[in-house]
């Protein structure tokens, strides 16, 4: 099971889940840092560092991390730093390399890979945006259903808060859900992402670009959503799914725990939407 929702802190999660964090103090994401990397130790993972920056800093980091010197002289513990990825601008070149560690890590004989990064320094411009936002999607499928974890840490006092809602949306859990809504990879088969929270008024600028961002596509002329977590949807973002649906030439399957969806797709006669039970 992946953990889903607002979470205090990152204690707890286990080889699937995928936390964003944003913080306003430096401190206070490295002491959510330490408990991340500290449990991944405790249950037999190899775990990372990464940040902008020289290593010896990024290392200072950890202070206080249990046997962080150790664990780093075994192999244990990693640390990286971002800079050194260059122009791995890449979304796909980027998920190979984490891919990679994955499989090197349980090679050697580790029960998974877990990265915690602050990665709010690959965010310098609209096209790094684009290409982060787009990693997020594919990073946490892989996370779904490969034993590779992840703590994203975005500094909020260097970005906008529409940046910062984008990308929390595009995790399963996070410290803070400015979007309402979540959009990411669904570890249910059949289903093309997973979508949860709540799509009202106040997401419907945001809601069409995250989906822009994930672009899930359609299996078979069938676009199909987990929608087990969603609370609440209405008229607008719908027509959002709907025209998604329209330019993959597909429908939309909504896969609903309960009849809310699809008594406002009835109304709307929304014949690119379709709602079923989950399997």
């Amino acid at each position: 099971m992946r953990r889903s929702g607002i979470l205090v802190d990152a204690r707890g999660l286990g080889c699937h889940d995928h936390l964003c964090w944003g913080y306003d103090d430096p401190a206070e994401f490295r002491s959510r840092v330490r408990e991340f990397l500290a449990e991944g130790l405790a249950l037999g993972h190899r775990v990372c560092y990464a940040g902008t920056g020289p290593v010896p800093r990024l290392m200072t980091d950890l202070d206080g991390l249990v046997d962080g010197d150790e664990a780093r002289r075994r192999g244990d513990l990693r640390v990286l730093s971002l800079d050194d990825l260059g122009a791995l601008g890449d979304p796909h070149v980027r998920l190979r390399l984490y891919a990679k560690a994955t499989e090197s890590a349980l090679a050697d004989g580790y029960r998974g890979l877990r990265v915690a990064a602050d990665v709010t320094g690959l965010l310098q411009s609209p096209t790094r945006l684009n290409s982060l936002a787009r990693f997020e999607h594919l990073a946490d499928g892989y996370s779904a259903v490969h034993p590779f974890s992840a703590l994203c840490g975005y500094d909020r006092r260097k970005l906008d808060r529409p940046t910062l809602a984008l990308l929390s949306a595009l995790h399963p859990s996070a410290n803070e859900n400015g979007a309402g809504f979540r959009l990411h990879a669904s570890a249910r088969g059949g289903c093309c992402a997973s979508l949860g929270g709540e799509l009202d008024l106040a997401s419907a600028e945001l809601f069409p670009r995250a989906l822009g961002h994930v672009d899930p596509r359609p299996v078979g002329g069938r676009l199909v959503l987990d929608v087990t977590t969603l609370d609440f949807i209405d008229h607008r973002n719908l027509l959002t799914l709907a025209e998604h649906a329209r330019r993959h030439a597909a429908e939309v399957v909504l896969r609903a725990p309960r009849p809310g969806p699809a008594s406002v797709v009835e109304v709307l006669k929304l014949e690119d939407i379709r709602v079923e039970a989950p399997r």
